[in-house]
């Protein structure tokens, strides 16, 4: 059986905006995709809300840098037979001032992690497959539109 992590941010862990919820478990993306693979592979849920490709969030008790939580990760998993990555919205909303081109930075940071990584003895580096986040748009929520306003043309870059 094949081994899929899919790894991400609150997209992948099944955040349901306007909510405040997360969606049921048979609905979140990488369920989906395990189920449609009708049992051929194990998909690895890793999502966390606000994780970043490599930016740390200082005023945050949990640790969101996708590169620190990375390599822990391939640790607990391995062996794999593919790493998904779905990061990059958090890089660009207000607080971090960053730009799609930081993200995509970011992700090459993250692409190197998994080609250095120490594999065991027994498994070969996985491929990687990179999932472009979707575009932000404007929502009747103000908080929303205050931290991620500025993000909206630049998430159409991604």
């Amino acid at each position: 059986m094949k081994s899929i992590l899919a790894f991400g941010d609150s997209l992948t862990w099944g955040f349901r905006a306007g909510e405040w919820t997360r969606h049921a478990f048979e609905d979140r993306w990488p369920n989906v995709l395990a189920a449609g693979l009708g049992g051929k592979a194990r998909v690895i849920e890793e999502g966390m809300n606000g994780r970043t490709t490599v930016f740390p969030d200082p005023t945050d008790i949990a640790e969101r840098n996708g590169a620190v939580a990375l390599p822990m990760l391939l640790t607990t998993h391995q062996p794999l037979d593919l790493v998904i990555i779905m990061l990059g919205t958090n890089d660009i909303k207000y607080a971090n001032r960053c730009r799609a081109f930081d993200a995509s930075m970011g992700m090459t940071r993250l692409i190197e992690i998994i080609q250095r990584f120490p594999w065991i003895k027994t498994a070969s580096p996985p491929k990687i497959l990179i999932m472009s986040p979707p575009a932000l748009r404007q929502t009747a929520d103000e908080w929303f539109n205050d931290l991620w306003g500025h993000a909206i043309e630049e998430s159409k870059l991604f």
